[in-house]
């Protein structure tokens, strides 16, 4: 019978000790969250995934501020590190030598805005939505355009010229329209690009001639 008191009042003082440790740790944990609620309000106002992706005024300060962070030093850490993640891939072939890819880039990296202005094209969901509807028309149109190659002899050079043509055309639109619809999101990194090719002349002859031509137009 003693042995039988003394089990439970020691299980009931142990009881009443954790009763209390468990009583302080959530009345720490309601202080601790009642002290915090006035920050975390103000940093759940102040950062909204969704509103920032909704509005291009506040998606690219965002971007900016993140694409800051990454500073490379050269075009060639940015190829070592293309090789080195596409190692064990299916393009590894592809990604051996890459000094224009790495070289643009490394230019664009350097500005952030005009990374932040491409990525804005994709938050424009109007402009986006009559693309896509262009894309669909000018499928059928190629549909109904490619019929007509039929009245050309198989293999014969109208054939050939013919499909040629079809394909210019269908493509060019399309790209026309795009760039009409994006223009002041293609502009900056399409220029990027243009000096890319510029800075790497001896690799690219034929490239650096066209970019210099279209840089002196723009």
């Amino acid at each position: 019978m003693k042995r039988i008191i003394l089990i439970f009042s020691i299980f009931f003082t142990f009881s009443c000790f954790a009763l209390e440790r468990v009583e302080n740790s959530i009345g720490s944990t309601l202080d601790l969250k009642t002290e915090l609620s006035p920050i975390m309000s103000k940093a759940s106002n102040k950062f909204s995934l969704k509103e920032i992706l909704s509005t291009p005024e506040k998606l690219e300060p965002f971007l900016i501020e993140n694409i800051a962070i990454v500073t490379p030093e050269s075009a060639q850490e940015i190829s070592s590190f293309i090789r080195e993640s596409t190692k064990n891939l299916f393009i590894k072939g592809y990604t051996k030598e890459t000094p224009l890819l790495s070289e643009f880039l490394f230019q664009s990296l350097k500005k952030p805005e005009v990374i932040a202005k491409f990525v804005s094209i994709f938050i424009k969901v109007n402009q986006l939505i009559i693309f896509a509807f262009i894309i669909i028309l000018s499928i059928v149109l190629s549909h109904y355009l490619g019929e007509l190659k039929y009245k050309f002899p198989p293999l014969s050079l109208k054939r050939i010229s013919y499909s040629v043509f079809r394909f210019s055309l269908v493509n060019g639109m399309r790209l026309w329209i795009f760039s009409f619809l994006f223009m002041e999101n293609i502009k900056p990194i399409s220029q990027v690009y243009l000096t890319s090719i510029i800075t790497l002349k001896d690799s690219y002859p034929a490239l650096y001639s066209i970019s210099s031509l279209v840089l002196e137009s723009v």
